[in-house]
C-alpha cells in the first residue's frame, strides 16, 4: 500500500515539469505555509504558489546540488526585483 505522505504526482510538459507534492521538507503545518503562499492572477483564474521563504527553507533542507544552485538563482532574481 502507497503512503499517502510519500506519494507525489508529476506532470511532465514540453519546457517545464509541474510536480504536486504532499509534504515539503523543512516547513511545518500547511496552513502556515498557505497563509505565506503567493498568488499569481492568470486570465482571472487565481494560482497559489509556495512563498519565497518556503521554497528557499524547502530547498535548504533538501540541500541536493540542484537546490544549491536554485538558491542562488533565486536571491539573483529576488535581489533584481528590489
Amino acid at each position: 500500500m502507497q503512503n499517502p505522505k510519500k506519494s507525489y504526482f508529476r506532470l511532465e510538459f514540453e519546457k517545464f515539469t509541474l510536480d504536486f507534492l504532499p509534504v515539503l521538507n523543512g516547513l511545518g503545518k500547511f496552513n502556515s505555509s498557505f497563509k505565506k503562499r503567493e498568488i499569481v492572477n492568470l486570465d482571472n483564474i487565481e494560482i497559489s504558489f509556495i512563498g519565497y521563504e518556503d521554497l528557499i527553507t524547502n530547498k535548504q533542507a533538501n540541500a541536493r546540488a540542484k537546490d544549491i544552485i536554485d538558491i542562488e538563482q533565486l536571491k539573483i532574481i529576488k535581489r533584481k526585483k528590489k
